[in-house]
């Protein structure tokens, strides 16, 4: 097959995102609400993630997990427009939890210590960054802890009130840094998206056979990287 086949489609994947874009966009707009360079990037961010996981597919005992991602994808980006900082990181570990279910191939949906350890495995470490595992970890538990109670709830009762309310204000005005937290975010799924791919390399082959220019616009030049180094 001729790449050059493939540019209508690639093509289309750019209007759907840079439509969806403009439209969240201008709702803000019309809602007084702020959105600066980050945000629209992190709403594209958010957009590629969501386009990728509807081209894929896992066998039906897994395949809800995928599912669930692409509904806990659009609701992080919800709560992060809306400044509902409590489900932000709710939202933020169910995506870490889908993944794992689907890097670890958990059909009963549990995530247990052992599970999370298990992304540790060596067979990781000659393909990702350094750390990775540690990284994981403390986003993860970062998560859990704005959820579950620890130091982030030692604030006032308004302050702990306000942060699980819609704030129609700027965009991450509950952050202490909105972009640390966008960076370290794209951090996450980078790595957890290569390890995805070690894991079910046979079918990310296959879903994307010749479509090498769609997987550099979607994901980064590390997955795109991994991919080719994994066909071969």
């Amino acid at each position: 097959m001729n790449d050059k086949l493939l540019e209508p489609e690639l093509k289309k994947i750019k209007i759907n995102i840079n439509k969806f874009v403009e439209h969240v966009e201008d709702y803000l707009n019309s809602n007084s609400v702020k959105c600066n360079q980050s945000d629209s990037e992190f709403i594209r961010f958010i957009s590629k993630q969501i386009i990728f996981l509807k081209m894929i597919c896992f066998d039906k005992e897994l395949d809800v997990y995928r599912i669930s991602l692409i509904s806990d994808f659009y609701f992080l980006m919800n709560s992060i427009l809306e400044n509902q900082i409590r489900y932000i990181f709710l939202n933020k570990r169910s995506i870490i939890e889908n993944y794992i279910r689907l890097i670890k191939k958990i059909e009963n949906g549990r995530v247990t210590i052992n599970a999370f350890e298990g992304l540790s495995d060596n067979k990781y470490e000659n393909y990702l960054d350094k750390n990775y595992y540690s990284f994981l970890k403390s986003q993860y538990s970062e998560a859990c802890e704005y959820i579950h109670g620890g130091e982030k709830w030692q604030e006032s009762l308004v302050e702990d009130y306000l942060s699980c309310l819609k704030n129609n204000s700027n965009i991450g005005e509950g952050f202490k840094n909105k972009n640390s937290f966008y960076k370290n975010f794209y951090k996450s799924i980078s790595i957890l998206n290569r390890m995805m791919l070690i894991e079910h390399s046979y079918n990310m082959i296959s879903y994307f056979h010749r479509k090498g220019d769609i997987i550099k616009y979607l994901q980064e030049e590390k997955y795109h990287s991994l991919y080719v180094n994994l066909k071969e």
